[in-house]
Formats: C-alpha cells, structure tokens, sequence
C-alpha cells in the first residue's frame, strides 16, 4: 500500500469513528484534590510509588515527599540514610524485593520500607550528560536503565550492573516485561520498527499504518502490544504479525507530545487508564477502544485547565492523578454506591424539597431560585420549570412540594400566592385552582421553613406560625380552611414534623415535647424537627439528636460527643431496619440499633458536606434520597452497610515528654519501645490507609489492663497518655464507624522503668 493509500484508510477511518466517539460514556467518581495548602510540594508530581506499608511516594524533579494518608512528609537533602542526595530526580519505581528505587541525575537510591534507610548508588559508568540513564522496566531480578544508547541491568539483591547492551537501532524509552519475565523493547531502522525481547535476543518486525512519532508502547498481554503517537493508535498481534486494531481517540482529544509510559497504567485484566492531555479514560482490552472518560461526581471535568502529568493505582482501588496546575487527584474507582442527582449547572443544583416518584420514573425537584427540575430515576434531567414572574430577574424558590393523590403533587413558592399542581403522569404543571373559606388566607404566602403534612389523600395540614390551615383537594380545587390548634395532635403523628423558625414554634408547643426539651437543657428554639420511632419520639436538633419514650425518659443522646461530625441537624428519617439516617452541615450520618454512628462525606460521593432543612425522602423499596446545596443523594442503606473494608492503620510518630523520637525512625514497623519513669508522658500519632483520607476513618484504642473497652477517638489521629512504671500493650484500631468488636489493627508493647531506688536490687 503506498503512502496516499494509507493517508486515505486513515481519513476513511476518521469519518467511520465520529459516530462511534459521540457515543461512549462518562463515568461518575468522587474525588479529593490535594495541594499545597495540604503539605504537598508546589512542584508537579511526576511518579508515584506505593511501598509495602501503603505508604505513597511521591516524586517531583527536585524533592520527594511520602504521604501517610493524611499528611505529607518531606524527605531532606543529604547523603546519609534517611536522606536523598539527587538534585534532580527522574522516576521511582517498587522492585521485586518489595523496595523502592529513586532513580535521579548520576544515581539512585534504594529505600528499604523496613527500616525507613535508603542505600545511595552512583553511576560511574554515565558520561557528563545531564540527562543520564531512565529507568524503563524492573524483571524479577533487575532493574532496567536506557540512555546513551544501551541498556543496563542491575541486579536487584547486589545492586551492581550485571549486564550491558548496545542499542542495535534506533531505540524508544519504552520498556514492558511479559509473563515469562523476559524484557520488550520498541526500536526501528529504514526498514521499519521492531520488538526486540532483550532477554533471549531475538526481534520481531512491526507493522505500521504510516511513518509517525510513536510516544508510547505498551503491552497488553504476552500476544497483543500496542503503541501509541500523538493522534493515533495502533494494536498488534506479536505471535501472527497483523496489527488488529488501527484508531484514533475521541474527538479533540490526542496523546500530549511529551507523554511518556507511565500515562497508561493498568486497572485489570479487561481495561488499563490512558491520559488523552486533561482527561483520563478508560481503554477496553477486549474491542481496544477508548470506553469511558472519567468525570467527576455530578459529571463535571476532572481537570479544567493544564494536563495530568502522572496516574498510579494503588492497593486500595484509589487512582492518584497529579496534574501540573491543580495538584494531586485522590479519585475513588470503586462503584459509586450513592447516586447522584444534579444538573450540569451548579446554580440550579440547591435541591430546596422534592418528591421521588419511581411508579412515574421521575424525581421532582424544587430548587432555591431555579423553580421546579424534574430528572428521570438514573438522574438524566427531562424538563425545567423555570416559574419566573414576568419582568422578574430573581429566581423563583420552591418551598414545598406535597403528595395528593396518585395524580398530582402541589407546589409553593416561597413568598407567592400562585400554587401549582404538577401532573405526574403527564409531567405537566398547571396552575391550581384555589378556594378560600377564611377570606384572611387569601393573603397569606407560603414562608421558607414551613413542610406541608399530609393527614391522608387529598388533605394536607400547614402551618404557618399562629395560622393553621387545612388544605383539601376536591374537585380539582384546593380548599383553605383554618383550623384550631387543637385540630392537630403530634403525638398521633407518624412524622417527620419541621418546627425551625419561630414561625413554626406553635407545632412544638405540646407540654410533652417542652418536658422533653428541658431534660436535655434545651428550648422550643433548639428544636428542628420531631420524629417518630415505633413508640418514642426522636428529637432533632441544633444541638444533636435525642430519643425520648413516651413517657418524656431520656432513651438516648446522639452529638459530637458520641461521634456524630455536626449536631446542626437538618432532616432525619427512619430506613426499613430501624436505622436512624440524619443530615447536617457535615455530610449524612446513620446510627444503628446498637446506637453506633457511621458518618459519610463529600469524598463518599455525596453532593457536598452541606445538606437543606427537610429535604429528605424515602421511597417504598426503601431508597433513601437527601438533598443539599448542590444536588440530591440516592442510596439503598442496605448496600451501604454491606461496604466494611477494614483500612490498614499505620504508626506515624511516637514522642515522650514532648521529645520526638528520631524522625526518620520506621514508626510503622515498631513494636516494642522502653521508656525511663521520667519520660512516662506519650504522644502516639497515626493514620488509617484505605480507600478514603486518613481523616474520613474514627479512630479507638484501648490500653490491656487499664481499659475493659474501646475508647472512642472519633475522627481525631492520636493519643496521649501518662504512664506509671510498668509494662503495657496498647492496642489501636480504625472504621468506618466506632466498633466494639472490631479487631486491633497495631498493637505496641511500652515498657516505662521504675526509678532506680524502686529496683529489685536496690
């Protein structure tokens, strides 16, 4: 085929794939973004590495820096063994023995996770040149460096080079290792490009579609390889010598001209990670197509502006993305078990109220100043109601939105008297028609706190302060007739009741809640909603959550204290296993039977920390929907208590009396220490290590033989004890939640010595 024949296949293969581009999806994780202002070094990441610990190691051109989860760490300048000597650095990578290589301008060090020692290695074999040797692969048994055209093997265990190799062509800086352990190299001459297998000496002639700059090469399996330029990529069949896959990337997106091999990393046996410029996607090994570009949790970029430099998937199904503007990318790649909710738009995404309605496969979401949202189950936004008056610039607020019968929801507007019906098998909203049998309502508008209650089909209680009303649908016509305030008894009530704002007191002026409150120290003015719990009452407050019976006896306390993150509580409802779900200023909590606290984040895939007063709903197969400032939240509670991943909790510092032991000292491999009696005062820090921050974790310790329990830390990442002479065994652990029966993670041995004159022989 001549070269214009290639050209014309190409541009036949442009057209084919423009279709097939606009296809492929996006898929949805939460994700933390880590910088300067975190501890992390200003300069851009260029490799990163996991040691045995699942400590990461980060490497920028002119400092390393481990993190521990939850802190960053500088590793100093120097030459002795807890220092690095390189001025510039190149890359790291984990050997088969389990340690980690610095690879920087004229040596490297070898770093040994055991001991916190690095062992220094200068090339004396590397000419003047300021690049030096890279490294390009690790085997079982060696290292890899190219540069200055040849290959050098280091020896793993001596650490010395065992062989050399001269380039025979024209080499790449790309570099695989097959099953059988034998090194892949991509080289070419005029007569085409090759894949040399350096370890039996043998080549293999490569076909290509047209002459171009290849950037990268990888290898999938010990068959198909396949090598990337900078517009487009090619698959090859190494055993039957036929490329099997020629394409291009999706649209306006192509391979940055400085990429190197680290931009493709493998996630498993069916996909690997591919850096297209500012986006990551997802390439299937099976059709060898580019499948799925990851986004962030309401689908937004992950990167704005700039590039990723570097990708690294750790143990922990964590993908790590650093990027040379933003900083480091903590994204979680595990299947989102909360669901999202949320418009492309942020200013339409404060979820005010809504109604889930799967029998119409359809949400309705009232927003603060966007009017009324209607989104499908699986989140995909259908149609928009914007309800703006005429010759309004402000947004319209929805303050409620109430059940009436299987056919239509009722819809106020915060400060208007317009109401409207919304159709929900026809998803049409119409103006209702209204009665008033009291001429004084005709003047009232719904405020921003009030919650419609429904006493059942087509009749709805609402309070607005002294004012209580009945609202009837009959007819096609609402009907507004007040009513006395003994019309309505809570303690008949189901609930949830909202009673924030002074304008709502009235609900909870019943002397039973008022001897509730005043039990616990609080007012009519603490009070946010009411809850029913089979036969006690649950109390929601700015001050935590409380569980009266009905006799007003305190049942339980749930605050700060007790391990929830914000006592500011905004909703709450009950799941179909009896377990409390609550939100507040801090993201969503549950409390079980037993009345522990599980708490989730923005970094679990919530919309963000910050959730609205009564925005929460259950449906009847026991889904769970909260809304918040900038979207709505969907889970099943049961598929969420199935996620119990143990982290892996590590030592970071040990100090006495305020004197730290040595700060290159392995911390995390120790597991006895012995103080003198005068040095009985101890700091203990450390950190959980799994799929979330170190901060995302409650921590409990508990010391054998002082302590019959666990001891509580919440979220907090130490402890501090003073200790009498003796021997002692403290034992610390990490959750997603406080546990009583959960497993010590660390376990370390102190030993205090008793003063001389106290000796046995003295």
């Amino acid at each position: 085929m001549t070269p214009k024949q290639y050209i014309i296949s190409w541009l036949f293969l442009l057209v084919l794939s423009t279709g097939r581009i606009q296809a492929q999806e996006t898929e949805r994780h939460s994700y933390t973004l880590l910088n300067s202002s975190d501890g992390m070094s200003k300069q851009v990441i260029k490799s990163i590495v996991e040691d045995k610990y699942g400590l990461l190691w980060l490497v920028s051109e002119n400092n390393v820096q481990w993190f521990d989860g939850s802190n960053f760490h500088q590793v100093p300048f120097g030459n002795g063994l807890h220092q690095l000597p390189g001025s510039f650095f190149h890359s790291a990578c984990l050997s088969s023995e389990k340690e980690i290589w610095f690879f920087y301008d004229y040596g490297y060090s070898v770093y040994n996770p055991d001991n916190g020692c690095f062992t220094h290695f200068k090339k004396t074999e590397i000419n003047n040149s300021n690049k030096g040797f890279q490294f390009i692969a690790g085997t079982r048994k060696e290292m890899v460096l190219h540069g200055n055209g040849e290959y050098q093997f280091i020896n793993s265990s001596s650490k010395i080079i065992s062989k050399i190799i001269k380039h025979r062509r024209k080499a790449f800086a790309a570099a695989s290792v097959n099953l059988n352990d034998e090194l892949l190299v991509i080289s070419e001459d005029n007569y085409g490009r090759y894949l040399e297998n350096l370890t039996n000496n043998t080549s293999t002639l490569l076909a290509t579609p047209i002459k171009t700059t290849y950037l990268i090469y990888y290898q999938i399996n010990d068959s198909i390889v396949a090598y990337f330029s900078n517009q487009l990529y090619q698959v090859y069949n190494i055993q039957k010598k036929t490329i099997v896959k020629s394409g291009i990337y999706p649209k306006g997106h192509e391979m940055k001209s400085f990429a190197r091999a680290s931009d493709i990393i493998k996630k498993d046996e069916q996909t690997s990670f591919i850096i297209l410029e500012n986006e990551i996607w997802e390439f299937n090994h099976h059709n060898w197509t580019f499948v799925k570009k990851l986004v962030g949790p309401n689908g937004d970029k992950l990167l704005d502006k700039g590039f990723f430099k570097s990708i690294f998937l750790d143990t922990k199904g964590v993908l790590w993305a650093s990027s040379n503007l933003n900083g480091l990318y903590h994204v979680n790649i595990k299947k989102q078990l909360i669901q999202l909710i949320a418009s492309d738009d942020e200013k339409n995404n404060f979820v005010k109220c809504f109604f889930p309605d799967k029998w119409n496969n359809s949400i309705v979401c009232g927003t603060f100043g966007s009017g009324l949202i209607i989104y499908d189950t699986n989140g995909k936004k259908m149609q928009h109601f914007p309800l703006k008056k005429m010759g309004e610039n402000t947004g319209t607020i929805v303050s409620a939105i109430t059940e009436l019968n299987e056919e239509y929801l009722m819809v106020l507007l915060f400060g208007r008297s317009d109401i409207y019906l919304f159709n929900r098998k026809k998803q049409i909203l119409q103006k209702a028609k209204t009665f008033f049998k009291n001429k004084e309502l005709r003047y009232e508008k719904p405020n921003y706190y009030s919650v419609p209650i429904k006493l059942s089909e087509n009749h709805i209680f609402y309070s607005l302060g002294s004012l209580w009303f009945r609202i009837d649908y009959l007819g096609g016509v609402l009907i507004f007739e007040r009513v006395p305030k003994t019309f309505l008894d809570i303690k008949n009530l189901s609930g949830p009741l909202y009673c924030k704002s002074e304008s709502l007191i009235e609900l909870s002026s019943s002397n039973f809640i008022q001897s509730c409150l005043q039990k616990v120290g609080l007012d009519q003015t603490n009070l946010v909603m009411m809850l029913k719990n089979q036969k006690n009452w649950i109390l929601g407050t700015s001050k935590g959550l409380y569980e009266f019976n009905d006799q007003t006896i305190l049942i339980h306390a749930w605050n700060i204290q007790k391990g929830l993150p914000d006592e500011n509580i905004y909703s709450a409802i009950i799941d179909k296993d009896n377990q409390i779900w609550c939100s507040h200023d801090k993201g969503i909590s549950k409390i079980n039977q037993k009345g522990d606290i599980t708490n989730f984040s923005k970094s679990e895939g919530l919309q963000d920390d910050e959730f609205n007063y009564g925005a929460v709903a259950q449906t009847s197969d026991g889904q769970l929907f909260f809304g918040g400032v900038k979207g709505l939240n969907a889970f099943y509670p049961r598929q969420l208590n199935l996620d119990r991943v143990i982290p892996k909790l590590v030592i970071t510092k040990i100090s006495s009396n305020d004197n730290s032991l040595p700060t290159d000292t392995a911390f995390w491999n120790i597991q006895y220490l012995q103080f003198q009696q005068h040095d009985n005062r101890l700091k203990i820090q450390f950190t959980a290590i799994g799929s979330k921050l170190g901060n995302a974790y409650n921590y409990q310790y508990r010391v054998i033989g002082l302590d019959k329990e666990w001891k509580n830390l919440l979220h907090v990442r130490e402890i501090n004890l003073a200790l009498n002479p003796g021997k002692y065994k403290i034992e610390i652990a990490a959750g997603k939640q406080f546990d009583k029966e959960l497993l010590a993670q660390q376990t370390l041995e102190i030993e205090v010595l008793p003063p001389f004159y106290l000796s046995w022989w003295f």
